[in-house]
């Protein structure tokens, strides 16, 4: 009795490492990939040309040629069917979700669930910004704003982390309008 004992603990105990070491490598994973989705979208990618088809996207929408709704373009690290409809900026850029508003702004999510980001795309004299209330948002570019929840419990630090990332890939500018904005991209010069 003493040995079955003894070894239902050792079991146990094995199995309880195990689902921690497995708890462990998610947590890693998860936070190597929030790293490399926000290089992705606020390093390499050309921001003029995400704009502009964004741009192309909401005037298909206000067109009618497609539906405003929310497109799943990304399961894990594998694209989705819907994903095709879009042009390459925005493939390329790889987003779990393009959302295309009624009224022509496009909003590109990087991440969602429990740490969304990405940024909201707008057509050509849009007054408003969304979302407003829910997130802080910061202008890359006239018309394309980076949202990101984490502003909403840090937002002198994680506006500064963003600065710090910006900075290391050459595309922060100061003095946007009295905030900090990105350099436009420069390709070929």
């Amino acid at each position: 009795m003493r040995k079955e004992i003894v070894l239902v603990v050792v079991i146990a105990s094995l199995a309880g490492i195990c689902n921690f070491g497995f708890f462990l490598g998610t947590v890693f994973f998860l936070r190597f990939d929030l790293e490399r989705l926000h290089r992705r979208l606020l390093c390499e990618t050309d921001h003029e040309a995400l704009l502009q088809a964004c741009r192309e996207v909401s005037q298909q929408a206000m067109a009618g040629e497609m539906k405003s709704r929310s497109y799943r373009t990304r399961c894990f690290v594998f694209s989705t069917p819907a994903a095709a409809k879009f042009p390459k900026p925005i493939r390329d850029l790889r987003p779990r979700h393009v959302m295309v508003g009624r009224d022509g702004h496009v909003r590109l999510e990087m991440f969602s669930g429990w740490s969304p980001f990405g940024v909201c795309a707008y057509p050509e004299g849009y007054e408003k910004r969304f979302p407003k209330a829910k997130y802080r948002d910061r202008k890359l570019i006239d018309g394309l704003w980076y949202y990101d929840v984490e502003y909403l419990h840090f937002p002198e630090e994680y506006d500064e982390a963003i600065d710090d990332l910006l900075r290391k890939c050459g595309k922060l500018r100061e003095g946007i309008d009295g905030d900090s904005g990105v350099v436009e991209e420069t390709h070929g010069q």
